[in-house]
């Protein structure tokens, strides 16, 4: 895992009672296998973040709304808002070298829910 991925566990990990205000959940997902999520969950100590595998089938959900990058085997590093209706309201792709701005999504959602 890059730094990139840790600061963004680490930032949202910090902001989940923001996103708990907003009846917003914000799980991590990739193509790494169980085992590595959960050792990956203790070493970095997040315990409030849902932290999903893609493994297997390898990067299924990500092929299936687009976002696996089949010449690295991994999903894009991608932010995805899917509101009350079950309706993808947001998808922001960034680059892997660039950390997401969590407060651009925390805005975003309080927008969706009115606050």
């Amino acid at each position: 895992m890059d730094r990139g991925m840790r600061k963004t566990n680490a930032i949202s990990g910090k902001k989940n009672s923001k996103f708990t205000e907003l009846n917003t959940v914000v799980p991590g997902i990739n193509v790494d296998p169980v085992p590595s999520k959960a050792a990956w969950a203790k070493k970095l100590e997040i315990k409030k973040t849902s932290l999903l595998s893609d493994f297997w089938p390898h990067g299924e959900i990500a092929k299936k709304i687009g976002i696996f990058n089949r010449q690295g085997g991994s999903a894009e590093k991608t932010n995805i808002v899917v509101d009350e209706k079950s309706i993808v309201v947001l998808v922001k792709e960034y680059p892997i070298s660039e950390v997401p701005d969590i407060e651009e999504i925390i805005r975003f959602s309080g927008g969706l829910n009115g606050r």
